[in-house]
């Protein structure tokens, strides 16, 4: 018998797979949820590794430069990382971003 017990390939996500409800800590301090956050938009999820990354910046404030390009086209941006709420206000100032 095969034990799972490290198998992280069992909770990833196939094309067509329902995105799990995560309810996540904002910069603002408040708790959101994912589906409300993703409700009726096309939306671009990015998963960056923490402030203090420099390429995970450089593509955040590349796509803060491209925001209103995403709006126009009813594209919702969301950033999720394992920083705690300072850090990803940190970032957000850093990088001018208003996603």
């Amino acid at each position: 018998m095969q034990s799972h017990a490290h198998d992280t390939t069992r909770h990833l996500l196939d094309n067509g797979d329902a995105l799990p409800d995560l309810r996540l800590p904002s910069v603002s301090g408040s708790t959101v949820s994912l589906h409300d956050a993703v409700a009726g938009a096309w939306s671009v999820i990015l998963f960056y590794r923490g402030n203090w990354c420099p390429f995970c910046n450089a593509q955040l404030a590349a796509f803060g430069r491209r925001l209103a390009q995403f709006e126009q086209l009813g594209v919702h941006i969301i950033a999720i990382s394992a920083d705690g709420v300072d850090e990803a206000r940190q970032t957000v100032e850093k990088n001018h971003i208003a996603f």
